[in-house]
């Protein structure tokens, strides 16, 4: 999943849910027991907040009022909301992540904000030719090809070797289930990297009802 475009210019950043509380330290402790077991190359932890996304993409310089001011608007009457983080492991190109499953309302708001906010996304990124088709016609669509009918929210754990991967499932067959209250939804910096998230540019709260 690393590598798949490159910035002209402008700045990537993440729209997400994080996960903070008892947890965010039970997500961290998880992905701890996973680089014991199996040698992660990313770690859970303050350079890797455990967070759910909803969309990311490379923007212009300048584009983040805009962005702010259409989240607000996204998220003016939505109540906070629960989801279950599940033992189901999903595994792809060496990424080890927890499935979570909601009433719908992930899905929804991923939809909406690929309607507004994708428009304003950088459109002079060069994706790279090696990945699969379907991700390189999702990419130049959205920005990124967690979009979509594609679209999967979860938690990514850690980054192992694909050889390992039979120990890095046993490292997480006993993750207990974690129903967790979302009150709101960050604007970050993202780096590159599939999994980083740093520097909180904006929150914005759910309604209360």
């Amino acid at each position: 999943m690393l590598g798949h475009l490159s910035r002209v210019g402008g700045m990537r950043l993440r729209i997400a849910i994080l996960i903070e509380g008892r947890p965010k330290q039970k997500l961290i402790a998880l992905s701890k027991r996973l680089d014991e077991q199996s040698k992660s190359r990313i770690i859970l932890g303050n350079e890797a907040l455990p967070h759910i996304t909803l969309y990311n993409a490379s923007f212009p310089n300048g584009a983040v009022k805009k962005i702010r001011s259409e989240m607000e608007d996204i998220i003016a009457k939505l109540p906070p909301f629960s989801i279950s983080i599940t033992k189901e492991v999903d595994v792809k190109d060496g990424y080890m992540a927890l499935n979570v499953r909601d009433s719908g309302v992930l899905y929804n708001l991923h939809k909406e904000m690929l309607k507004r906010l994708s428009p304003l996304r950088d459109k002079n990124v060069k994706i790279n030719p090696a990945i699969p088709k379907t991700r390189r016609e999702l990419i130049k669509r959205y920005g990124t090809s967690n979009a979509g009918k594609a679209y999967n929210p979860h938690i990514t754990i850690g980054l192992i070797d694909p050889v390992e991967m039979s120990k890095g499932k046993k490292a997480l067959a006993k993750t207990p289930k974690l129903i967790y209250r979302v009150k709101e939804i960050a604007l970050c910096k993202s780096p590159q990297s599939h999994i980083s998230v740093r520097g909180v540019i904006a929150r914005f709260n759910l309604a209360d009802k």
